[in-house]
């Protein structure tokens, strides 16, 4: 995570989409935004997530490794 801002774009990478209150989800998002949005958040359950990217496959999106969207 950089400190410093040179005047270029920010991007999240991967993070949690909030709509209200504590309901959320996971939401990965790479260069022009090819937005996965991940399944519901499971509050106080530990949740593995990995985002990946291949020239073949494109970014995908894996929960307690299971694939769960491109």
């Amino acid at each position: 995570m950089s400190t410093t801002y040179n005047g270029g774009s920010c991007f999240n990478m991967l993070g949690i989409f909030a709509y209200t209150g504590n309901a959320g989800q996971w939401v990965a998002q790479g260069y022009a935004w090819p937005t996965i949005y991940g399944s519901p958040i499971t509050l106080n359950t530990w949740t593995h997530i990995s985002w990946t990217f291949s020239l073949t496959d494109g970014y995908r999106l894996y929960i307690n490794g299971v694939y769960y969207a491109t």
